[in-house]
């Protein structure tokens, strides 16, 4: 933050960082604890208690499902790893300090992300609320590049009927079948011979 915006943060570095501050909060450092907090700290990423029970156990440590969600909960409510709420169940992630979140609305990844609000919009919120902002987070929601679909040439076909879509594979097909509904439309009984009617070809 830049100075006279919010106080500082100090996140931890390291993951002997927050063992420091377990202990300073008085929390037992039990072999179990170390082991769910070396891994969050590892993958840096985004886990639910299922996968950091499945990823120990596949490192062939022997730990159990329960205490691994128990440890979590533990280290969740001091503030030592942070816990997100999601349509899927908890996601727990190693970083405590406040951040912002980016969130693939396609694959459901999750990024950590550090942003930093204009001064002059801070301000105006106060002045808004009449609350003093303290610290801040936000929540954002996109897709990756690699999960947007290239995009593909557009085929219209245009008719009295109207306008349609349709790839290069079809557009002759959906062309002529287009044309035959509106001649059937249009003259749904051949002229007589004689009544005047033609059919003018082109």
């Amino acid at each position: 933050m830049n100075a006279g915006a919010l106080p500082p943060t100090n996140p931890s570095t390291c993951v002997d960082d927050v063992y420091q501050r377990c202990r300073d909060l008085g929390m037992r450092l039990s072999r179990q604890r170390r082991m769910v907090l070396d891994l969050l700290w590892v993958e840096k990423s985004h886990l639910s208690a299922r996968d950091i029970f499945e990823k120990l156990n596949n490192l062939g440590r022997n730990i159990g499902h329960t205490s691994v969600y128990q440890n979590l909960e533990a280290l969740q409510t001091a503030g030592v790893i942070e816990c997100l709420d999601r349509a899927s169940g908890r996601l727990y992630g190693y970083r405590s300090d406040p951040h912002s979140h980016l969130t693939c609305s396609q694959s459901g990844a999750i990024q950590d992300l550090d942003v930093e609000l204009p001064r002059e919009l801070l301000d105006q919120i106060e002045r808004r609320t009449g609350f003093a902002i303290e610290t801040y987070t936000l929540n954002l929601t996109g897709r990756r590049r690699s999960c947007i679909p290239a995009p593909t040439q557009d085929w219209r076909i245009r008719s009295s009927i109207g306008t349609f879509d349709a790839c290069p594979a079809q557009t002759r097909e959906f062309a002529a079948a287009a044309v035959c509904r509106t001649a059937a439309a249009r003259w749904p009984h051949p002229p007589a011979q004689g009544s005047g009617g033609a059919v003018h070809r082109r």
